[in-house]
């Protein structure tokens, strides 16, 4: 009989590869328990459809949509098809350890809350394993860390679509629907504070050229749209918390990230109260210093950096 307890949720495009990876790491810890897993293809031109019926798992459910959704109606989708208490939002190049899902689980089985977040890479530091209530503890102690798609795990009763869709296109939509549960004191969270969540082997995401717009620009104005129930002051903490995160208020970042052509007098001028939100008078500062620091003098800083530590 199928669990009803959890299902895990993986939107995917593409990435068959680190697809299969994920799969063959979290199908035998959760087969036992019949637990569904549920891919929802984004129209991917490779074929994970294929990739898929390889797998000897009755509860792997796979649904393709005939046209790219794009990411946020995707994460959307997936989680619809759910008739379980619990969700986990699973990236397809994530998967989880069995001691940690052991845990998870038993947790998920045993008590009631609004949602569950879980660690990774020691993003969060600093804050035990235990109950967090009300968004605004919520956006204080985890902050942008719920951004990251794979920690979270959603108490299904509280799903409400309509409201979230005003998310859609910021690429954050997964976390504007943890904030609009939250948006209350009495809501209750477990945060679990172990490194639950690894990377795929097979894993090679990166933001490229999107990398600083992603994370300051559109993580700034998406953090406008979070209920009135946060204040300026908390959302502004919840962008500067996840730059702080990626080191952009970092000089060193910052002429690597200039070196890679995301920074530019444009960025700089046309964004400043965004970058200073996100990295401080002090980072935008150094962002306007890095435009007189010319790319060749970054690379030649990087090959005698190099050199001196091989010798």
């Amino acid at each position: 009989m199928k669990d009803s307890i959890l299902t895990i949720c993986i939107p995917t495009y593409n990435g068959v590869d680190k697809l299969e990876e994920c799969l063959n790491r979290i199908v035998p810890l959760v087969q036992d328990k019949n637990i569904t897993i549920i891919i929802s293809d984004n129209a991917s031109t490779e074929d994970i459809k294929g990739m898929i019926q390889t797998f000897n798992y009755d509860y792997l459910e796979y649904y393709r949509n005939e046209i790219n959704l794009g990411a946020d109606k995707n994460f959307e989708k997936v989680l619809s098809y759910t008739n379980t208490k619990y969700a986990w939002l699973l990236g397809n190049d994530d998967y989880f350890q069995q001691e940690s899902f052991e845990i998870i689980y038993e947790l998920l089985k045993n008590e009631e809350y609004d949602a569950v977040f879980v660690n990774s890479g020691n993003r969060i530091s600093g804050i035990k394993t235990g109950l967090i209530q009300g968004g605004k503890n919520l956006i204080n102690k985890l902050g942008a860390h719920l951004t990251y798609m794979s920690c979270l795990i959603f108490n299904t009763k509280n799903f409400n679509f309509n409201q979230a869709k005003i998310y859609y296109d910021t690429w954050f939509w997964q976390t504007g629907l943890v904030y609009n549960i939250f948006a209350n004191d009495n809501a209750r969270a477990y945060w679990i504070s172990n490194n639950v969540i690894s990377v795929c082997d097979k894993c090679s995401c990166n933001f490229s050229s999107e990398y600083l717009k992603t994370f300051i620009c559109r993580l700034y104005d998406f953090s406008r749209l979070l209920p009135n129930y946060y204040t300026e002051q908390e959302k502004d903490l919840f962008v500067f918390s996840h730059c702080k995160y990626i080191n952009c208020d970092k000089f060193k970042s910052i002429l690597s990230y200039k070196e890679l052509g995301q920074i530019n007098k444009n960025f700089v001028n046309n964004n400043k109260e965004k970058i200073i939100v996100a990295c401080g008078k002090r980072g935008y500062r150094l962002f306007k210093i890095s435009l007189i620091v010319p790319n060749c003098f970054i690379r030649f800083a990087k090959k005698l950096k190099s050199m001196l530590h091989h010798n």
